[in-house]
Order: structure tokens, then sequence, then C-alpha cells
């Protein structure tokens, strides 16, 4: 259906009270929580949480066992000397956003290339794992770096979650695309000047119609975000 413009001589830097304008408000409101969602600390794991999905990779790995490990190792027997060292190398990883974002559930082969097979070997011979040796190194940054860690309870939960959020997003977009009015436009008798949002002060064309929405959203954050950091 062709869009029928009326029209507008004069812009304006607020969202007009229409069917496309409250759609906006909304739009926006869902993209802000999904942002939020995917920005630190609400997208990294607490350092409990971490090292529980960590954990799970190894169904002989447990609580106890990092706390003997962590004993022995405090105690610098010769016998731990690989094992020291690629505890200091899985302290300096997790230290990285490389890490420290997503626990090594899938692969926990990952965690081999910070040791050694003597390392490995150590570890067997005292009953232990890589995998624990990895829950002393979590504790430890916990203890002497706890802004390394995010607000995050379970990457599970916060995946669908935004997830769920991004398909909100997705479907009221295509909404907002297909509501949009003359109302919503500023529109010059100059029929060789493309159309523009009201909303944008006349920044925002209209065409493509297929994105248009979305990239109101995006300038009008932008300049939200602008404001507040004047202020």
């Amino acid at each position: 259906m062709r869009l029928k413009l009326r029209s507008r001589s004069n812009g304006s830097d607020y969202i007009p009270r229409t069917a496309h304008g409250d759609l906006l408000r909304e739009l926006m409101s869902v993209t802000r929580k999904l942002d939020s969602l995917r920005e630190f600390p609400a997208c990294k794991l607490t350092a409990e949480a971490y090292l529980e999905e960590t954990l799970s990779a190894d169904p002989n790995a447990s609580l106890a066992g990092i706390k003997k490990l962590r004993v022995a190792l405090g105690k610098h027997p010769p016998s731990l000397t690989h094992s020291q060292r690629t505890l200091a190398r899985m302290i300096l990883g997790l230290k990285s956003p490389n890490w420290n974002t997503t626990p090594p559930v899938k692969y926990p082969m990952r965690l081999n290339q910070f040791g050694s097979p003597e390392t490995t070997a150590e570890l067997i011979r005292y009953g232990s794992s890589v995998v624990e040796l990895y829950g002393v190194a979590i504790q430890l940054v916990e203890e002497t770096n706890p802004d390394v860690w995010g607000v995050c309870e379970s990457s599970t939960k916060h995946a669908a979650q935004v997830a769920e959020l991004q398909a909100r997003q997705d479907e009221i977009e295509r909404r907002a695309d297909s509501a949009v009015s003359g109302d919503d436009l500023l529109i010059s008798d100059d029929p060789t000047t493309p159309a523009t949002f009201k909303a944008s002060g006349g920044k925002i064309p209209l065409a493509p119609r297929k994105d248009a929405s979305s990239r109101l959203v995006a300038f009008l954050m932008q300049q939200r975000e602008q404001r507040e950091n004047k202020d």
C-alpha cells in the first residue's frame, strides 16, 4: 500500500502522539533494556555462577576438590610446580575479557592451553583436574579482582532474556514501519526533497521504509545520550 504524504513545513524534536509514535516509544524502551542486558555487568556472570557453570564441564570436579587443591597449592610442594605455573596463567587469563565472559562449559579442553602435559600429570597424581585448578583461579580472582565479575546469575537465563527481547524488538519494528502516517512526517512542497521524520527534526529520512523505525530509534537514543553526557 502506497503511503499518502501530506505537506508539512515545521520540524519538531518530540515524538508525535500517533500510532507510530506510540510504537516508537515502546521500541525505545525495549531497545534500552536489550542494550543494558548486553553491557557489563549485566552480561557477565558472578564469580559464583561462573564457577558453578565451569564445574558442570567435569562431573568429577567439585567445590570440595577445589578446596583441597587450593590448600595443597598454598603449601607450594615440588609435586605441583607445573600446576602453580598453570594457575598463574589462568589467573591472568581470567582478568581478560576473553576468558571471564563465558565459562568453558561446552569445550573444557580449552583450559589445556593454559597448562601442559606435565600439569595434567601432576593433577592426576594428586587426584585432581585442570577444571578444579581453574576453579582455584576463579576463587583467587574473585578475592583479588572482584570488579572482573558481573551480576548475571545464569548464562542460560541471560541468553533467554536477550533472545526474548530481541524477538520483541523485531516484532515492534515491523509494526512501527507499517504504522507510519503523514502525521509522523515532515514533507516539503518540493517533490525532490525526501520525507523525513518529525521526531528527528527532519534529519532522518523515511526511505528506505524497511528499517525506518530502527534508524529513527538509533538517532533518538544517540541524541538522548549526548544530552545526558552534557548534563
